[in-house]
């Protein structure tokens, strides 16, 4: 079997060509983001109340309760960690955290279901005010950029973008975009309990009538010779006047103005102001779907909100105040040429020992094909890309290109004061054989031991697989291809070279600093000779390395910093 791989060397270009050409095409289609797409759902619950309520009467009336419920949420995958509760004058917000890897649409959906039950008892305003949503997080990062205008209001800075960018941004498959006005105002209808008691009105009797006032009428029909078209009557009511002016009936009267029984008023939506430079402005908030590539979704609307720009009005700008793709660039950028660095400096310590570059290339070859490869499994179990998958797939550049050197390294010893150019092609590939054959054993064990260390934090859960679970799959999945193109692509270009080499090239093998290896390997024989054949000086050599151990361990170790994340 190892005779027709290697004899055939385009088979395994080609193999691995298709391997390689799959990594790029799976890398350049893997989400990027700051961190793993490990998250701790959360969910964010809101309400707000005015009037003659306290925040001490909602905490006893229904807030209680409230936390109680939160707390006992609890399904097959999904259970609630720990609810915190923030009491002010007018608001209250409650936080519910999930357990590690719980489903956030499981979750929001849960705690959706259970608040629009327990809020059927409160008065209407405050059950409308209620608000559910997913807060993200950190992980999945979120992009923000205002819009101000010298000339205009922000009323009027939103009526110009919202109905230009929202059907832009519609489509993005990354995340969701949303326009922020802190001006925008709502219409407030506050009864008055004495009026309708004096003109017999219950409060469903107002809500209809509002309700009717937006119900468009029919107005007939109308022929056009066989043809009819039905005609309807829009209703709206576009000012504050024509709600004012909304009239409706009671027993005892058949004629009530809406302002008869209840104050109509425009107050602010938003206790906040945003402001650019001194000027108010419209906020615009993008956030990433869970697997959503926020990298592309930043620049993606930096993209529609210039288009918006040049086609609205050229009074706008367009502020940004976090862009994370810049940030992602920038921290991909380090990484990288991190990774070039530590692949370049591993090229040269092997030039270093085995002295030729065409060997050199042939063991190092391994290093960005093992890279490449490792992006197809963490495509298949839909990792992404993050300073954390970086940081192992840098951290397995060295590691990767042992094997290679261990099965190049027994090939020379196979060819050892023999020119390969004085054997027949089959004796050359009967010695690679068997080369190969004498290191396949010793490959697999030290991979599999490298991987030890790596495997159990693929296992683990809650915080130590969020922070460290993408780096242990970079490591094992390009550790495991490195053994792979090891036993594979290194013989096989070992012997094409040899094949198709002028005389003597072939088994170019020697160090640059042969003559410093050599005076190494004897001083260390005769040191190692002198432990062995000496008992007293392994005793003295034994005793001073346990003793530096323990200082270590009682003096150094005790003052390094303890802490999650660095």
């Amino acid at each position: 079997m190892w005779q027709s791989l290697y004899s055939n060397p385009l088979r395994i270009y080609l193999l691995l060509a298709i391997c390689a050409a799959a990594g790029i095409w799976a890398g350049l289609r893997l989400p990027v983001s700051l961190f793993p797409n490990v998250t701790q759902p959360e969910v964010r619950v809101s309400f707000s109340f005015r009037g003659g309520m306290t925040d001490e009467d909602f905490r006893n009336t229904y807030g209680r309760s409230l936390e109680s419920g939160l707390r006992s949420l609890k399904r097959e995958h999904l259970t609630a960690t720990k609810v915190t509760a923030e009491y002010s004058a007018s608001r209250v917000s409650y936080e519910v955290l999930f357990n590690w890897n719980a489903d956030p649409e499981e979750a929001l959906r849960e705690v959706q279901t259970f608040v629009d039950a327990s809020s059927a008892s409160m008065p209407t305003d405050v059950r409308d005010s209620r608000s559910v949503y997913n807060f993200s997080g950190s992980s999945k990062g979120f992009f923000l950029a205002t819009v101000t205008s010298p000339q205009r209001s922000p009323e009027e800075v939103y009526a110009l973008v919202e109905p230009q960018l929202t059907p832009r941004t519609s489509a993005f498959e990354d995340g969701t975009v949303s326009l922020v006005n802190p001006d925008n105002q709502r219409v407030t209808i506050q009864l008055k309990p004495h009026k309708m008691a004096y003109y017999g009105v219950l409060p469903n009797d107002i809500a209809q009538a509002i309700k009717n006032s937006q119900t468009e009428t029919s107005g007939g029909q109308l022929a056009v010779g066989s043809q009819f078209y039905n005609l309807i009557v829009p209703r709206k009511t576009e000012s504050l006047q024509d709600l004012e002016s909304i009239t409706f009936s009671s027993a005892t009267n058949p004629m009530i103005r809406l302002t008869d029984v209840a104050s109509v008023s425009l107050v602010k939506a938003m206790d906040i102001v945003h402001k650019t430079s001194g000027q108010k402005s419209v906020l615009i908030v993008a956030e990433s779907k869970d697997g959503g590539n926020i990298k592309r979704l930043s620049e993606n609307l930096k993209r529609e909100m210039e288009n918006v720009r040049a086609l609205v009005a050229p009074d706008l700008k367009f502020g940004i105040l976090i862009d994370p793709s810049l940030y992602i660039q920038q921290s991909i950028n380090h990484v990288v040429s991190e990774v070039a660095i530590g692949a370049g400096l591993a090229v040269v310590i092997l030039f270093l020992f085995i002295g030729s570059l065409r060997n050199v290339l042939t063991a190092a070859i391994e290093i960005p094909l093992s890279l490449i490869l490792a992006l197809v499994l963490m495509k298949i179990f839909a990792m992404n890309i993050n300073l954390i998958s970086l940081g192992g797939l840098a951290l397995s550049c060295g590691m990767n290109v042992d094997a290679s050197v261990v099965v190049l390294e027994n090939i020379f010893q196979k060819f050892e004061g023999i020119s390969p150019s004085s054997l027949s092609s089959r004796e050359r590939l009967e010695r690679i054989v068997a080369a190969v054959k004498e290191v396949i054993g010793p490959i697999v064990a030290s991979t599999i031991a490298s991987l030890v260390v790596f495997i159990p934090i693929v296992f683990t859960s809650d915080l130590t697989h969020a922070i460290l679970g993408d780096l242990a799959k970079a490591v094992i999945f390009s550790h495991v291809f490195s053994a792979f193109i090891a036993v594979l692509l290194v013989p096989t270009v070992r012997l094409h070279i040899m094949n198709s080499a002028k005389r003597g090239i072939g088994n170019s093998h020697r160090s640059p600093i042969e003559g410093l290896l050599k005076r190494l390997e004897t001083t260390y024989e005769a040191l190692l000779g002198r432990l062995v054949h000496g008992t007293a000086a392994t005793l003295s050599v034994s005793a001073i390395v346990l003793i530096i151990l323990a200082a270590l361990a009682a003096v150094i170790l005790p003052r390094l910093p303890r802490e999650i994340v660095g």
